[in-house]
């Protein structure tokens, strides 16, 4: 005659005491990771952000600047010009560059009708210098 039940239906102490040990040391180990991450990725005032934002903005726009065809407006704080066609319409595209001046302004970039789209955001400074001269024809441009 057998007095033991034939299979247990819940968890020893010593189970559970063991389970929780665990999960506890993984929840640790995920919010430590969790807080590294965060202290990863800078913060959006942060000058590293601020520079990989110039960077960028720079970027494209010498990247539009190279393309230009013509320039219908130029001074310190603002560019207007033609590029070739981008949108297959047969029309040159004209984009604008323009900074308001103010300090913390905005950088803006607008293509063509379109309204001006924000590039930068607190530009403390901003300011165009133009060096003319005629080209052969213009270089590699892929929009």
């Amino acid at each position: 005659m057998n007095l033991r039940p034939p299979h247990p239906r819940a968890f020893s102490l010593v189970e559970l005491i063991v389970a929780s040990s665990i999960v506890a040391i993984l929840l640790v180990a995920v919010q430590s990771t969790i807080m590294l991450a965060a202290h990863a990725v800078p913060a959006a005032n942060s000058k590293a952000t601020a520079l990989i934002t110039a960077a960028a903005a720079l970027g494209q726009l010498h990247a539009d600047a190279a393309c230009a065809t013509a320039f219908s407006a130029r001074s310190a704080t603002a560019v207007t010009f033609q590029i070739p066609d981008r949108t297959g319409d047969g029309l040159p595209e004209t984009i604008t560059w323009a900074w308001d001046g103010t300090p913390r302004g905005t950088l803006t970039r607008q293509f063509n009708s379109n309204p001006a789209a924000p590039v930068a955001r607190n530009v403390r400074d901003f300011s165009l210098a133009y060096d003319t001269r005629s080209a052969q024809a213009p270089g590699e441009c892929d929009g």
